[in-house]
């Protein structure tokens, strides 16, 4: 059988989000294990996540004399079907739907092989209808579609089921080599995430409002930024907890940071497979999501790693904190059991040979 030498992935940054940080991961941990890998993006950031100075990364034009869109796109696309027609890679990787969009079309007439990636719940994972009907089109067209979950694949019809391999996300070494030492009072916690409706940090602040009202010494620090930050900000001052609550931005170190505090909480509306979820787990710090589709569910059990509420419910959110601060002991025994089982599963050099092995499959 062939094997992959050369791997392509295209991504619009390597900062910010959670695909991003999976993207850094995976071309990292490749390019360690010796594979030749090249990274398209489309911008530079100052504050982008760590990746292995054996990536080879080539910057998309940008459109710095402010052209025609049409215009610049039509001169983007080109240098990018450039890039992939010298680089001559065995597979392309886009991660995100516009990436997607633009691989398949700058790839044409090339022969060379391409997934389309879903980062998210394939029903939201584009900023449009018109978008996710592009994503299915391209899907039937190329030679495998890639999953984080085994959930995911259910959204799709035969035609492109048949096309699906998952493969999970990656932890970051560092989460893996962290140990979050919680003692024996819970006070300190923490929710990660862009700024967003998908994540309903609206409902985590009211939730964390009625448990104020009985333990008063907790606080809680919410990690991302994005639109809703001014609407988030408005409301805990309205609520009276800008002593107990605080929006702190981005973090460089997500390890360092996590392991400040005592229980994460994740009250996202939908996911993909969570990237804040994973890396508290591999921390080992106690855990509370929602159970909404897709990733929780799978990554926590069935309350055994963690401890599993409604989505979009106040009540059911307050009662699985308030239990978590009264059964520290509890939360820590199911705390250990996930970072035993982020760490035997989602490491980066086993999520990166299990991608290729599922890669040679479609292509060789």
């Amino acid at each position: 059988m062939q094997k992959i030498k050369k791997i392509t992935f295209v991504a619009p940054k390597i900062a910010w989000g959670g695909a991003e940080r999976v993207v850094s991961v995976l071309s990292s941990s490749l390019a360690d294990l010796g594979y030749c890998v090249d990274l398209v993006l489309y911008e530079r950031e100052t504050n982008e996540y760590p990746i292995s100075k054996k990536v080879n990364i080539i910057l998309l034009p940008k459109n710095e004399k402010n052209q025609n869109k049409l215009i610049y796109l039509g001169k983007k696309l080109l240098a990018f079907r450039k890039i992939i027609k010298d680089g001559k890679p065995d597979i392309l990787i886009p991660f995100l739907p516009y990436q997607v969009e633009h691989t398949y079309i700058a790839s044409r007439g090339l022969h060379i092989p391409m997934v389309v990636t879903v980062r998210n719940n394939p029903m939201f994972d584009t900023d449009s209808e018109k978008q996710r009907k592009h994503r299915d089109w391209i899907a039937k067209r190329v030679e495998g579609v890639f999953l984080q979950t085994e959930a995911q694949k259910d959204y799709f019809p035969e035609s492109i089921k048949n096309k699906c391999f998952i493969v999970p996300n990656p932890i970051n070494q560092s989460i893996i080599e962290t140990d979050c030492m919680v003692e024996n009072n819970i006070k300190r916690l923490i929710s990660v995430g862009r700024l967003e409706e998908q994540k309903n940090f609206s409902l985590l602040i009211d939730a964390f409002a009625e448990i104020k009202r009985i333990y008063k010494d907790v606080t809680l620090d919410i990690y991302g930024e994005g639109n809703f930050r001014g609407q988030l900000q408005q409301k805990i001052n309205m609520m009276g907890l800008h002593d107990s609550v605080q929006l702190c931005g981005r973090t460089n170190d997500i390890a360092v940071t996590l392991s400040k505090h005592d229980l994460f909480i994740m009250s996202s509306n939908y996911e993909g497979m969570p990237n804040a979820l994973m890396e508290a787990m591999g921390v080992g710090l106690p855990c509370i999501s929602t159970d909404c589709p897709t990733g929780p569910k799978e990554l926590l059990g069935a309350n055994e790693r963690g401890i599993l509420v409604k989505p979009g419910d106040k009540e059911d959110l307050a009662v699985a904190i308030k239990y978590s601060l009264e059964n520290v002991e509890e939360m820590k025994q199911k705390a250990d059991l996930a970072k035993s089982y982020i760490v035997k599963r989602f490491s980066p050099s086993k999520i990166s040979e299990m991608l290729v092995s599922e890669l040679e499959k479609i292509i060789f």
